[in-house]
């Protein structure tokens, strides 16, 4: 194999060409050709036509060999004109690439060109990116009959052993829908998680005429629009206040759910698919404007009969102590340095409808003399509100380190802080608390800060 070559230096003198001095092409192709000109006719002997075109660099010198970019030119003999085939290849030393390049299955109809679109003619413009290391870059290139591989059959392999075994191993590739019935629309079928090994078919009765067998429709949820501060519009079936259980609000996924429970803090009522929240003490709920789900738990008419009993089964309640936050949800976006005054730590925290609150702090000590760090949780009745009051600490996660609440300041963890360190600490909320805020500070602080990274809170429901 012998292949078309030209050179081009970096650094040093002599009649080679400096790499990057060639420019894209715009003479008419004449007999005088550059050293970077490769021709080839349109097919090979054999008829075969041309494919692609290889191209290879060596380095020569006392530097590590670089990568090059080139360009490739082709020459139309029709408009006399030289165009850029697409895209830039990468050129690395004593690599072969390949570009691809146009290849002609039927010659031109206008006969004055006959004689000349038989060929294929390119130039060949290496370019410089600027820190190349001296030395010797020869190019060689030469058009090449091969066709570029595409192993479709093995991808086809791959795809169709994949699809086979997610029959089988579990992994969701497809949702059962639901065929339209009359006027209705056709829907994915739903189901819920019974327990860590169980999932089940979400089932419900609309007929009033059913036949009584041994089945279930104990509970369901259907989602909500929020209409204004007070009310929602209901998507689900026809209910009764009675039956509605909890209506939830969603700002998003990282943030914990406002939870307003039937009879326990909230009075929640509906006239035909309108569902209005008050809260049980006449106060009226707010469900946030940013809202972007509502969730609305309600018990059906259940109709079940089970035939062992003899009698109609019982709706049993949902847990809500399966409403939980158990990610950490942020308080600060960055470090905050800790003074010897009590400073808020992170914006309020809405907790309406939670039984537990825990706060995980994490601190860097600094070379500061600090001597204690104190953390304190203070609880509102509105939002932004002057009116604070200190929470007693229920728990802490460091049995090992004293801890002291004093009388002045109830609710304060006191530590003493020798090095950086994590604190965890648990409050119980008992559905009383609408708002806390969460404050720090430390005797003596020095550069000590309480970091964005892992410091946050929790939420639970329920025992």
């Amino acid at each position: 194999m012998k292949l078309n070559q030209f050179q081009r230096r970096v650094g040093g003198s002599g009649s080679i060409p400096v790499l990057g001095s060639d420019t894209a092409p715009t003479a008419v192709l004449t007999t005088t050709l550059p050293d970077n000109f490769v021709h080839a006719d349109r097919s090979q002997i054999e008829g075969f036509p041309v494919q692609r075109l290889a191209v290879a660099y060596k380095y020569t010198g006392a530097g590590v060999a670089p990568t090059v970019s080139a360009n490739l030119y082709l020459y139309d003999h029709t408009t006399q004109g030289w165009f850029q085939m697409d895209g830039t290849i990468i050129l690395q030393d004593g690599k072969i690439n390949h570009f691809d390049v146009v290849s002609l299955y039927d010659l031109p109809a206008d006969s004055h060109s006959l004689a000349l679109a038989g060929s294929l003619n390119a130039i060949i413009v290496p370019l410089a990116a600027g820190g190349e290391p001296d030395g010797t870059y020869t190019f060689v290139a030469a058009f090449d009959g091969a066709q570029s591989a595409v192993d479709v059959s093995s991808a086809l392999s791959a795809l169709l052993t994949t699809l086979i075994a997610n029959q089988t191993n579990g992994t969701q590739k497809s949702i059962v829908r639901g065929g339209a019935k009359g006027t209705t629309a056709a829907g994915d079928i739903t189901g819920r998680a019974l327990g860590p090994n169980a999932q089940a078919l979400d089932v419900y009765d609309a007929s009033p005429n059913c036949i009584p067998g041994n089945y279930s429709t104990s509970r369901g949820d259907a989602v909500a629009v929020r209409a204004s501060d007070i009310t929602v519009t209901f998507t689900g079936p026809t209910i009764v206040a009675s039956q509605i259980r909890r209506v939830m609000a969603y700002i998003d996924a990282a943030t914990k759910p406002y939870v307003w429970e039937q009879g326990k803090n909230a009075i929640i009522s509906i006239s035909g698919t309108t569902i209005t929240v008050a809260s049980i003490d006449g106060v009226v709920a707010t469900i946030p404007a940013t809202t972007t789900l509502v969730v609305v738990d309600w018990v059906a008419q259940d109709k079940a009969y089970d035939q062992s009993l003899q009698a109609l089964r019982t709706a049993p309640m949902y847990d809500v102590r399966s409403f939980r936050i158990t990610d950490l949800v942020p308080l600060l976006a960055a470090n905050q340095t800790v003074t010897n005054a009590w400073a808020d730590l992170g914006p309020e925290v809405l907790v309406d409808g939670a039984t537990h609150l825990r706060g995980w702090f994490v601190y860097t000590k600094g070379t500061g003399n600090v001597t204690t760090l104190q953390v304190r949780a203070l609880i509102k009745h509105t939002a932004g509100g002057t009116e604070e009051y200190p929470l007693p600490v229920l728990k802490t996660d460091i049995s090992a380190v004293p801890y002291t609440i004093t009388a002045d300041d109830e609710g304060v963890y006191v530590s003493p802080v020798d090095a950086s360190g994590l604190r965890s600490l648990l409050w119980a909320l008992a559905n009383t608390v609408k708002y806390v805020q969460f404050q720090v500070k430390a005797t003596t602080p020095g550069d000590m800060v309480i970091n964005a990274t892992g410091t946050g809170y929790t939420l639970g429901w329920g025992g």
